[in-house]
């Protein structure tokens, strides 16, 4: 019945063998616990953190990665501070001395609870989210643009560009180059704008601390330049995280395997259509990356 019931849902292995649904569970849960309290927990040195909305726009998990093996660590209720603080000063001195990094979006609860529970750990800012906060400002722009185009020109003639501006112009089909072109031909500020977002693609390509550093300090003459508002307020918000977007040229670690691993984490909850229970959850969660 524990066999059956890994990769398939309580009310599945139910009806299969005919036995209630909450045996069923009892059973899996029993043999889920032997099985982890027998693997051995590796060192935990680099880590990878984000959230997962349990209930979207309301309730929201943090879920913690080892990110030398691809295991659940850890899946805390709520994402603030408080909640991770109190896991993480839970954890032995000897644990918490040897983590050296843990990467994570910019968000301040995750960045403070580590600054002040792991005095050797290097929080270290995802490179998606610097690429996704980018493409905020840009669209925000756009939008902008759009919005005074309306009141000025043709309702319809930016319109057609919301994607085609986000995407690497390598990418970009011959129509979607084509809407872009005609709209910069009408909106210099967007064929600006789109250059900006272009030039920051180089960025991800440096390989060396100080080749960062000399490229952003370029890049935002190059806003400042160009004026652009929205991407005024990008630079500053890298400004704001400088120390920590720096720090992956020394744990060169970011959070694609993380975001991996959440898509997993939903699909659990999907195949059992969610859990009322978070204890079964937890289990089923840690057992299926624990023993896969």
């Amino acid at each position: 019945m524990f066999t059956l019931a890994h990769k398939n849902t309580i009310k599945n292995v139910s009806n299969i063998v005919g036995a209630s649904e909450g045996a069923c569970q009892r059973i899996y849960s029993h043999y889920a616990k032997e099985s982890l309290a027998a693997c051995k927990p590796g060192p935990l040195r680099l880590l990878g953190i984000d959230d997962i909305a349990t209930r979207k726009g309301h309730n929201y998990d943090t879920i913690i990665y080892n990110q030398e093996t691809g295991k659940v660590v850890a899946i805390l209720s709520g994402r603030k501070k408080e909640d991770v603080v109190s896991y993480l000063k839970s954890l032995p001195e000897d644990v918490r001395l040897g983590i050296e990094a843990i990467s994570m979006d910019m968000s301040k609860s995750y960045c403070y609870s580590v600054l002040e529970c792991l005095p050797n750990a290097k929080p270290v800012i995802d490179r998606f989210h610097i690429s996704q906060h980018l493409h905020n400002c840009v669209d925000d722009e756009r939008k902008h643009i759009q919005n005074h185009a309306r009141k000025h020109g043709e309702k319809g003639e930016v319109f057609k560009i919301r994607w085609a501006i986000l995407k690497n112009i390598e990418d970009l089909s011959a129509e979607e180059y084509n809407n872009l072109l005609m709209a910069f031909s009408k909106y210099e500020e967007l064929e600006n704008l789109h250059y900006l977002k272009e030039e920051f693609r180089i960025f991800f390509d440096i390989t060396t601390k100080e080749d960062a550093l000399a490229f952003l300090s370029y890049y935002k003459d190059l806003v400042a330049e160009y004026d652009i508002p929205k991407l005024k307020e990008f630079i500053k918000t890298l400004d704001n995280w400088m120390p920590y977007i720096l720090n992956y040229y020394d744990y060169p670690i970011s959070n694609g395997t993380t975001e991996g691993n959440n898509h997993k984490v939903k699909n659990i909850k999907r195949r059992a259509y969610g859990y009322r229970n978070r204890d079964n959850w937890e289990i089923r969660v840690k057992y299926e990356f624990e023993c896969a």
